[in-house]
Parts: C-alpha cells; sequence; structure tokens
C-alpha cells in the first residue's frame, strides 16, 4: 500500500514499512503494481520510480530518460512495457530499460492522474480537468463531460475489474464502462 511517506507491505507475518530508511522514500507513493516477475513498481511523487525486487530498491529516474520526478501512475502492459503518468509532463513507455515520450494530442498536455491497462481496450488514461482517455493501438480517444454525462472531467482512479468493466472514480462518484456504455453506479 502507497502512503504519503513511504510504502507498508501487508503479509501473514504482518506489516512491513518502507521509507528511506531500507531504499525507499520518504515522499508519497501514488500507485503501485506488481509486473511478471513479481518485482513491485512504484511511483512516486518527486522521486520518480521504484522497483523493489523483494530483497532490494532500484530506480527509474532522469537517466532512462524521465524528465519529471512527479509520477502519479503506472500500469503493466502485460508482457514488456510500463505505461508511466505524470503530473506536468505527460505520457510515456518504459521499455527496453528506455523511457519515451507518447504524445498526447492535447495542448497543453493535462496532468495525468491515473492508469489502468485492459488487453482488450488498451491504456485508459485518467486526467485532471481534461476527462478520460482511452489509448490503444497508437489512437488517442477522449471522453469528456457533457458529451457523456460523466460526473467530472478530473479523474480519480481507474480499475479494469474480473468482467473487463472500466471503474471510474470521480471526486462527486463512481461510473463503469460495461459493454461500450458509460454508466453511473449506484
Amino acid at each position: 500500500m502507497g502512503t504519503t511517506s513511504g510504502a507498508v507491505r501487508l503479509d501473514s507475518s504482518g506489516a512491513q514499512f518502507y521509507n528511506r530508511r531500507n531504499g525507499l522514500t520518504d515522499t508519497s507513493v501514488n500507485d503501485l503494481l506488481r509486473d511478471a516477475e513479481g518485482s513491485i513498481w512504484m511511483a512516486t511523487d518527486g522521486q520518480v520510480i521504484f522497483r523493489f525486487s523483494g530483497t532490494q530498491f532500484t530506480g527509474l529516474d532522469e537517466s532512462f530518460g524521465l524528465p519529471s520526478a512527479q509520477v502519479m501512475a503506472i500500469a503493466y502492459n502485460g508482457a514488456d512495457s510500463l505505461f508511466i503518468g505524470t503530473y506536468d509532463a505527460g505520457l510515456f513507455l518504459y521499455k527496453d530499460r528506455r523511457v519515451s515520450p507518447i504524445f498526447f494530442p492535447s495542448n497543453p498536455v493535462p496532468p495525468v492522474t491515473s492508469l489502468c491497462y485492459n488487453s482488450y481496450s488498451g491504456l485508459w488514461i485518467g486526467t485532471r480537468g481534461r476527462g478520460l482517455w482511452n489509448y490503444d493501438n497508437g489512437i488517442f480517444k477522449q471522453y469528456v463531460t457533457p458529451e457523456r454525462d460523466f460526473l467530472s472531467n478530473y479523474v480519480n482512479i481507474l480499475y479494469v475489474d474480473t468482467f473487463n468493466r472500466l471503474w471510474i472514480g470521480f471526486t462527486n462518484g463512481v461510473m463503469v464502462l460495461e459493454e461500450g456504455i458509460f454508466k453511473i453506479a449506484d
């Protein structure tokens, strides 16, 4: 679990807190994910991305081509790449130990607040003020209010469940995308 000053790992033996003392950071951990090898990746606010192998932390920073330390969200494509969403520099792809920009079709590029990847529909991107975006096969599509009757254009969190429904969290409620239709969750 990410916290405002590191991360907590829960298992059957209890809770283990990770911060600067054991190789992580004392800043906010905004997002976490597990890759195919079992490593945990952590997006942090101001300290870029950390990878925890189970024994040690390594960092993904400017030396890999990442231009911003304000990483708000990360998503794994299930195969070989990480998507990285930043608050102030846009969207990036980490593949083959290199970070490359994904050019967002919006100027200025909105702050990315959440990412969620689904092999069925591609990358979903939540933004602050510019609604929800989908990035699939190199094509962006934007979903905003009032065209979609969204609760807001400020997306806080995204989640795809086991039924391939996309859950969209806003500050004022939740919506779900199911079989191509956006609905308010009751």
